[in-house]
C-alpha cells in the first residue's frame, strides 16, 4: 500500500513534467487502484494527490482541476468502490465488523480520538527515538478527555499549524498535512478494537523525514551561507550517515525481537509489563513448546510485578489456572481460579468509562466460564452453571457462554433453564448447527415433543447421517402423547431403515420397532417381539428389562405406551 500510494504520487508529479503525460497518468492512475485493493488507508490518496498536485506541481489552485481533472476524477472512483465495500465493516455484527471494531465492545469516537492524541505524540517520539519499540501495545483507551488533555492540545495546535502553512508555505503546509491524513483511517474517529501499532507509522513516517530533510538543508543553508553548495551538500550528506548508522543498527537489534513468537512476545513484556495480552499470549507460546514451569514462573512474576504497581491481576491468575489445567493439575486450578475470582472482587479502581467497564465485565466473564468450565468437567455442573449465569450477568451478548451454561443446567437436571439458554444461544448465533442439534434433543427430552419434532425434521434433512437425531425423531413419532405428531407407522418405516443401516445399534432400534408396533395398534405382534427381547436382554440391564417389561404390560391390555409414562 505504501509501495503504491507513493508511485502513485511520483508518477502524477513525473506526468506534469513530460511532454506527453499521458503514459505516466495512466501509470499513476493503475498504482493508485492497485493501492485500493492492498490497503483500506489508500482511501485518502484522492485528496492527498490533489493537495500535492495544487501546492506543488501548478501554479495555482485551479490549475489541477483545469487540466488534469480526468486524473483527479479516476483518483476518486475506487476511493467510492473502495468505501462502499468497507462499510459492511460498519455494521454490527458481521465478520469485518468484528475484525476492525472487536467482538464485544467498542470505544466511542469522542474517547478514541482524545487517546490518538496521546498515541500519535507517541509515534512521533519513537520517529525521532525508537527506544520501546513494542509489537502490542494494548494501549488503554482513555477514561476521560482530562486523561489526554496536553497531548490533544498539543496535536490539534500541530495540526492547526499544518493548515495555516498550507496557505503560507503550500508545500510545507501540504507535507505536514499529509502527515495527518494519512493517519486519519486508524486514527481519528473511527475506534478500532487495537489503538495503537507502530507500523501505522510507515507511511507517515515519510511526511516527517521530509519536514526533517527540509529543516536540515535550511539550517545548513544559514550555517554554511558561505560555503559553496558542495560543502552544504557534503555536510548534509555527513549527518546523513551519522544518523543512518545508529538507526540502521537499531533497527538489526529489533529484528532480533523476531526471531520467535517467545522472543517477541518477551519484547513486548518487557517494555510494557502490565500488558496482560502480552502476558497471556508468552505463557501460551511457552506451554506450546512444553515450557511449563518456566510460563508458570513468568506468570507469577507478572502477577507480582502488577500487585506491586497497583494493576489488576485477575486475568494473570486465570491465565495460571488454565495452565495448571493443562497440565493435570486440578485441585491448583480450582484454589487459583477462586484467587483471581477474590482479586477482581477486592480490586478498587477509579469511577471506570462505560467502555472500560464493559473490557473488564468481558474479562472477568471470561475468567468465570474457564472457571465453570473446569468444574463442569469435574463433575460438579450445578456449580459450573453458577459461575456461566455470572458470566452471562456480566456479560450478556456472547452466544457460546448460554451454550456453556445450558449443558452444565442439562446435566444439573435443570433441563427448563437449559432450554432457555440454548434457545437464546440460538437466536444470538444461528450459524451454530451443533447447538441446534442439541437444543431439538434437549426439546424432546424435557417433554417438548411438538416442537423438538419440528426442529429434528429439518436436521435430519440437513444431515442424513445423523443417527441420534433420526433415532429420536422417529421414538417421538413412536409414542408422542400428541396424536397430531404421532405417527407410528411412520416410526416403524423409520427404524427399519435405521436398521438396514446402523445395525451396532440394533437392541436400540429393536426396541424403538416394538414401540412403535404396539402404539400402531398390533398389540400381539408387539408383545411376541418383546418377549424374544427379553430373552436376550443381559439380566443386569435392569432399566432395559423394567421398560420393555412395562411396554408389554400396556400392550397386554391393548394400551398405548407413551413418552410422558416412559418419563
Amino acid at each position: 500500500m505504501a509501495m503504491f500510494y507513493l508511485l502513485t504520487l511520483y508518477l502524477l508529479l513525473r506526468g506534469t513534467e513530460s511532454n506527453r503525460p499521458w503514459a505516466w497518468y495512466l501509470g499513476s492512475i493503475t498504482c493508485c487502484w492497485l493501492g485500493m485493493g492492498a490497503k483500506e488507508i489508500m482511501v485518502t490518496i484522492p485528496l492527498v494527490a490533489i493537495l500535492f498536485d495544487c501546492t506543488l506541481l501548478s501554479s495555482n489552485w485551479s490549475e489541477p482541476l483545469k487540466r488534469r481533472w480526468w486524473v483527479h476524477l479516476l483518483f476518486i472512483i475506487p476511493a467510492v468502490l473502495l468505501f462502499v465495500d468497507i462499510t459492511p465493516a460498519f455494521s454490527s455484527g458481521t465478520g469485518s465488523n468484528t475484525a476492525v471494531f472487536g467482538a464485544n465492545e467498542t470505544a466511542t469516537p469522542w474517547l478514541y480520538i482524545w487517546t490518538q492524541s496521546g498515541v500519535i505524540l507517541h509515534y512521533i517520539r519513537l520517529s525521532f527515538w525508537p527506544d520501546y519499540l513494542t509489537f502490542d501495545y494494548d494501549w488503554p483507551v482513555a477514561n476521560s478527555p482530562n486523561e489526554y488533555l496536553w497531548p490533544a492540545i498539543t496535536i490539534w495546535t500541530i495540526l492547526g499549524l499544518s493548515f495555516w502553512l498550507l496557505f503560507k508555505r503550500p508545500p510545507i503546509g501540504f507535507v505536514a498535512l499529509s502527515f495527518f491524513f494519512v493517519l486519519a483511517p486508524t486514527s481519528s474517529v473511527v475506534p478500532i478494537v487495537d489503538v495503537a501499532f507502530e507500523h501505522r507509522m510507515y507511511l507517515p513516517l515519510a511526511s516527517l523525514c521530509v519536514l526533517l530533510a527540509i529543516g536540515l538543508s535550511w539550517v545548513i543553508a544559514k550555517w554554511k551561507k558561505n560555503e559553496s553548495l558542495e560543502i552544504q551538500y557534503a555536510t548534509i550528506f555527513l549527518i546523513a550517515i551519522a544518523l543512518a548508522i545508529p538507526l540502521g543498527m537499531r533497527t538489526i537489534y529489533r529484528n532480533a525481537d523476531y526471531v520467535s513468537e517467545i522472543a517477541l512476545w518477551k519484547s513486548v513484556v518487557q517494555s510494557r509489563p502490565s500488558n496482560l495480552r502480552a502476558n497471556h499470549n508468552l505463557a501460551q507460546e511457552l506451554r506450546k513448546q512444553d515450557r511449563v514451569q518456566e510460563a508458570e514462573q513468568h506468570l507469577l512474576d507478572s502477577i507480582a510485578y502488577c500487585e506491586q504497581h497497583g494493576y489488576e491481576t485477575f486475568t494473570l491468575h486465570g491465565d495460571l489456572a488454565e495452565l495448571y489445567v493443562y497440565v493435570g493439575r486440578f485441585d491448583q486450578a480450582l484454589k487459583r481460579f477462586q484467587t483471581a475470582l477474590d482479586a477482581a472482587d477486592h480490586f478498587q479502581n477509579k469511577r471506570l468509562s462505560k467502555y472500560r467497564q464493559l473490557v473488564r465485565d468481558r474479562q472477568l466473564a471470561e475468567t468465570r466460564t474457564s472457571y465453570g468450565a473446569l468444574l463442569n468437567l469435574l463433575g460438579n455442573p450445578l456449580e459450573a452453571a453458577e459461575q456461566f449465569d455470572l458470566a452471562i450477568e456480566l456479560r450478556p451478548d456472547v452466544a457460546n457462554w448460554y451454550v456453556m451454561s445450558g449443558d452444565a443446567h442439562r446435566k444439573a437436571g435443570h433441563l427448563q433453564i437449559a432450554v432457555t439458554r440454548w434457545k437464546r444461544a440460538l437466536e444470538m448465533d444461528r450459524s451454530r448447527k451443533d447447538v441446534r442439534r442439541d437444543y431439538a434433543l434437549l426439546l424432546a427430552e424435557s417433554g417438548d415433543y411438538e416442537q423438538a419434532a419440528s426442529h429434528l425434521q429439518k436436521i435430519a434433512q440437513e444431515q442424513p447421517d445423523d443417527v441420534p437425531v433420526k433415532f429420536q425423531l422417529a421414538k417421538i413419532h413412536a409414542a408422542a402423547p400428541m396424536e397430531t405428531i404421532r405417527d407410528p407407522f411412520q416410526a416403524i418405516a423409520a427404524s427399519e431403515t435405521l436398521m438396514k443401516s446402523h445395525s451396532q445399534f440394533a437392541a436400540e432400534i429393536a426396541s424403538l420397532r416394538v414401540l412403535a408396533l404396539g402404539n400402531s395398534g398390533q398389540f400381539d405382534a408387539a408383545i411376541e417381539q418383546i418377549d424374544s427381547l427379553l430373552s436376550s436382554t443381559p439380566k443386569s440391564d435392569q432399566q432395559t428389562t423394567r421398560q420393555l417389561n412395562e411396554m408389554r404390560a400396556h400392550f397386554k391390555q391393548h394400551e398405548l405406551f407413551l413418552l410422558s409414562e416412559m418419563d
